[in-house]
């Protein structure tokens, strides 16, 4: 079953997760906040057991079925999944625009279900609404081929029960006291879609595990803050199409110190050596990890679809752990279980508390963020900056680019399958690069979808080159403060 925000699955975890917290003890906050919950019942198409698809809703839809999305105009898509699982959200994007009736998709891997949240709209906006129209199902891959077989042409019924409700969801906050001012956050999610054990629940394990070391053993010289966050996958009731992070988003808009945030440690998704690591401090990563044991491929900035974004917008420099790539076959399935991966937690877990407890990130040495703004601004902006970047400057700097500069950004259109948002703690100097070179693509922050480059010709670069001089004074007065 889901352990989605606001369900009664959902507050079984939160019970566990605070007892286990209570029990190291620890200090507990419990930060409960509506959330748009999104339930379903029976799913049947023709004999076969099906999915719904969130946060599609319905009591049922019959029409002719067709695998031609071009048309599929008062009829219903059957549409296989691909290796990349999100590329459901194109898909659903397009039966819309081509008047489908409902999409039934199949998987692209045998013997599994998939719930992969779609919104009807090309946009990853937070002001932009979800609409979710027409409903959605899942069934299996071997079920997908038996009934293209014999019902292309044909008429079908899809008997559905899915349903949206406001309840409340759950994030648990656990605090252990350092030594000095500030605390080192590690955080996970707890909501999840089916059991989906490496999404995220074994991060939670890592946290209840951190909590007990914390208990033992103290928390070192800063503090510790352990975060287990509701509504990551789903939940924000104005149903925005950056569907995710409303749990450590609106955590985050109601903190009231984020200075004392020193440094976020975000686990989603990490089941297996070596973990991914995305960063906004490539500094941080340096000194959190060296030394640790942990097997690890330093991929770059990011990452905008976990809740990193919502804690480095604080300022807070953030380095995310998962292995998303790998999990792709399972995301968001049923086979999304615990076996093989026993033990994992435990080593990890032991390995980042140790390093933790002799973390230090308002000293850095900054060598590397400062090879990157090089690398990014043209040379008398980064001149600019050069004086700032010294000592004790640098973590400021740090703070200064997550809060001001650092953004995702996509190129191109969104409709691409296979395209993926990135990050970059100074994405003008890709729109500044693109206008040199005369790009066709557009290059947009998602979230507050500003197109920032748009392949207008002449006159653009001049544009370009003055935001990059705003932000650079923004980060300038940022330090200065």
């Amino acid at each position: 079953m889901d352990r989605i925000a606001g369900s009664r699955f959902e507050e079984r975890d939160v019970d566990i997760i605070r007892e286990s917290f209570e029990e190291a003890g620890l200090e507990v906050r419990m930060h409960s906040i509506d959330v748009l919950t999104w339930e379903h019942e029976q799913c049947e198409v023709e004999g076969i057991e099906c999915v719904p698809i969130p946060p599609t809703i319905g009591d049922g839809v019959e029409g002719i079925l067709t695998s031609d999305v071009s048309r599929c105009g008062d009829r219903i898509l059957i549409a296989s999944t691909t290796s990349f699982p999100d590329n459901m959200w194109n898909i659903y994007n397009e039966a819309i625009e081509g008047g489908a009736r409902a999409v039934i998709f199949y998987d692209y891997y045998p013997g599994r279900y998939r719930k992969i949240v779609v919104s009807g709209v090309w946009s990853y906006g937070y002001r932009t609404r979800s609409r979710a129209s027409i409903p959605a199902i899942h069934i299996r891959l071997e079920d997908g081929v038996s009934l293209v077989r014999r019902a292309i042409g044909k008429r079908v019924y899809i008997d559905m029960r899915a349903r949206t409700r406001i309840s409340r969801g759950v994030s648990v906050e656990a605090i252990a006291g350092g030594r000095g001012g500030g605390f080192i956050v590690v955080s996970a999610h707890h909501d999840r879609w089916f059991n989906s054990y490496r999404d995220d629940y074994i991060g939670v394990e890592i946290l209840m595990n951190i909590a007990r070391l914390a208990g033992e053993r103290g928390a070192g010289k800063y503090g510790i803050k352990i975060l287990s966050f509701t509504a990551e996958e789903f939940g924000d009731p104005e149903m925005p199409a950056w569907y995710w992070a409303y749990g450590s988003r609106l955590y985050a808009s109601r903190a009231q110190d984020p200075g004392e945030m020193l440094l976020a440690i975000v686990i989603d998704t990490a089941f297996r050596e070596p973990i991914r690591v995305s960063h906004t401090s490539p500094d941080h990563v340096k000194e959190l990890l060296k030394g640790s044991g942990i097997d690890h491929i330093v991929e770059g900035y990011g990452h905008p679809y976990t809740d990193a974004p919502s804690l480095w917008r604080l300022g807070v420099p953030t380095i995310t752990l998962h292995n998303l790539e790998e999990l792709y076959p399972l995301y968001h399935t049923n086979l999304d279980v615990e076996n093989m991966v026993r033990g994992f937690s435990s080593i990890i877990s032991r390995a980042l508390f140790k390093r933790i407890r002799e973390a230090d990130p308002t000293r850095v040495s900054g060598q590397r963020i400062s090879e990157d703004l090089r690398m990014r601004m043209p040379q008398d902006l980064y001149r600019r900056l050069e004086d700032r970047i010294s000592g004790e400057g640098f973590y400021r700097l740090v703070r200064c680019i997550n809060t001001h500069t650092m953004e995702p950004i996509y190129v191109g259109d969104y409709r691409e399958k296979y395209r993926d948002m990135t990050t970059d703690p100074f994405p003008y100097w890709i729109a500044y690069r693109a206008s040199q070179e005369g790009w066709i693509e557009p290059i947009r922050i998602p979230g507050d979808e500003r197109i920032i480059y748009r392949s207008t010709g002449a006159g653009e670069a001049r544009e370009i080159r003055r935001y990059m001089e705003e932000a650079v004074d923004r980060i300038i007065e940022c330090v200065k403060a």
